[in-house]
């Protein structure tokens, strides 16, 4: 991976640490993790994801309460969508709750860009979501074990 891919895969992150708007900043395995899960989604790779969340896993996103309702969601998004388009996610840290070497706990928002022949078609939101991230074993890395739609 050169600097190019590098600042690709986590330019929208950067870019409101940057501008201030994510307050505690995040690092480490947390900014892995986010760089991992981008790639993954715009690469349209079910698999990739699959192996980003917990067996654990419990939520709401995408009315999926368990892990494998999320990824045939995911996997059934990513099928439907014509091979000429792309997809760009930025992920938006809204709050830090918590960030340790065991938890991450914030609110996020999830922007996606469906571009094609690179012309924005698309843009989808999910709003608000509140996500829980723990490392598992044998690797200690960072899973998703909750994603839950904030309802007002």
């Amino acid at each position: 991976m050169d600097i190019y891919d590098f600042v690709k895969v986590a330019k929208d992150i950067y870019w409101l640490a940057n501008r201030g708007s994510n307050p505690d900043g995040i690092s480490g395995e947390t900014l892995a993790f986010f760089q991992r899960f981008k790639k993954a989604y715009e690469n349209k790779s079910s698999e990739q994801i699959r192996k980003l969340i917990s067996d654990s896993y419990s939520g709401n996103l995408l009315e999926a309460t368990n892990k494998e309702e999320l990824i045939q969601i995911f996997k059934d998004r990513f099928e439907n969508l014509p091979q000429q388009c792309g997809l760009n996610l930025t992920i938006k840290i809204l709050r830090v709750i918590e960030s340790t070497n065991n938890l991450c706990r914030a609110v996020v928002e999830f922007d996606v860009k469906v571009t094609f022949c690179f012309f924005p078609i698309k843009l989808l939101n999910a709003g608000d979501v509140y996500l829980e991230l723990r490392p598992e074993p044998p690797f200690e890395m960072f899973k998703i074990l909750k994603m839950n739609e904030i309802k007002e």
